[in-house]
């Protein structure tokens, strides 16, 4: 009987090596880090799904 590999730790929860291959990474661009006299003066988006980039906002 061989073992299959599993996603779960035995502590439980998902394994951290089991990342998502579809996800938005979204970059922000400000004056300054002080949100009260700062302000956000660029933002941009990159979607990818299964490991490609798909779809890109700036």
């Amino acid at each position: 009987m061989t073992k299959t590999k599993s996603n779960r730790r035995p502590e439980g929860g998902n394994n951290l090596y089991a990342l998502p291959t579809s996800y938005v990474a979204v970059d922000t661009e400000t004056t300054g880090l002080d949100f009260d006299f700062c302000a956000l003066i660029e933002i941009g988006a990159t979607r990818v799904v299964d490991g490609e980039i798909v779809d890109t906002f700036d």
